[in-house]
């Protein structure tokens, strides 16, 4: 500005100070509500610029989380960054101490390790995660085992009221009609196998099935057969020849089967 004062005149310097973030786009400047990103710096580009360089050591450092198309190196390194192993093998599952009766399952712990390691979880979260199941998995079959238990005490119950004083007696008839009656020895091992594995020896239901075989098919001093033939009395002709009644035709061999049947031939 210019003003004259008698015969002099005088003239106000105005100084304009260059902004420092001129060449800065405006999209990268400006927020969306106008406000300008730079300003917290003032006119220190060195301060600005050294807070951009820590920025991208950060972004270079770290891990990109994979999506559908991450390539599957990026992904396997993201997977191993948090934990994951290596291979599917490398999971350390502990196995619990599981109730009698109760197998644990080989063949669902190596498809878990496939399915986990596919998915990229950690050694942490398996864990967490088989502990869980197991837990699970053995409460519920304690919880079916009692109340297999409840169900079969009280059907042992009513068998026991049923046959009163002859229980024990029916008992060992089933028993006896289990092995007895199959004449192969291969079949009745097998038979007994099963038996025992799937814990059906005691089962009162089981018991009474066979017990009621026994008293129909046994012929001895401790529990006389019921034939399944009309005439007690009746006897084949040739008693020691079941075989050759097996085609036989006609009421003669339908009694001569009966006969051998009851006593435990098997046609």
């Amino acid at each position: 500005m210019t003003e004259n004062i008698g015969t002099e005149t005088y003239t106000d310097a105005v100084t304009t100070v260059a902004d420092p973030w001129a060449g800065v786009a405006k999209e990268l400047r400006y927020g969306e509500e106008g406000n300008d990103r730079l300003a917290c710096f003032g006119a220190d580009t060195a301060k600005a610029g050294t807070s951009y360089l820590e920025l991208m050591k950060k972004q270079s450092t770290s891990v990109k989380i994979p999506d559908e198309h991450t390539p599957a190196p990026e992904r396997s390194a993201f997977y191993r960054s948090i934990g994951c192993p290596e291979d599917p093998t490398g999971y350390e599952i502990e196995r619990p101490t599981i109730p009698e009766g109760m197998t644990y399952s080989e063949e669902f712990e190596m498809t878990m390790r496939g399915i986990a390691h596919e998915s990229g979880i950690s050694q942490p979260q398996m864990k967490v995660l088989t502990k869980a199941f197991n837990e699970y998995q053995i409460s519920t079959f304690n919880k079916q085992a009692t109340e297999s238990a409840r169900i079969n005490d009280a059907q042992d119950l009513a068998l026991k009221e049923k046959k009163g004083g002859d229980y024990d007696k029916f008992c060992a008839v089933s028993e006896r009609a289990c092995s007895e009656l199959i004449d192969s020895k291969e079949l009745r091992t097998s038979f007994a196998q099963l038996i025992e594995e799937k814990g059906l020896k005691n089962h009162p239901v089981f018991t009474e099935v066979f017990g009621v075989i026994g008293n129909k098919m046994l012929d001895d001093t401790l529990v006389k057969g019921n034939l399944p033939v009309d005439d007690k009395e009746y006897k084949p002709a040739s008693p020691n020849s079941p075989q050759m009644y097996a085609n036989a035709e006609g009421e003669e061999g339908e009694k001569a089967r009966a006969y051998f049947t009851a006593r435990g031939h098997v046609y």
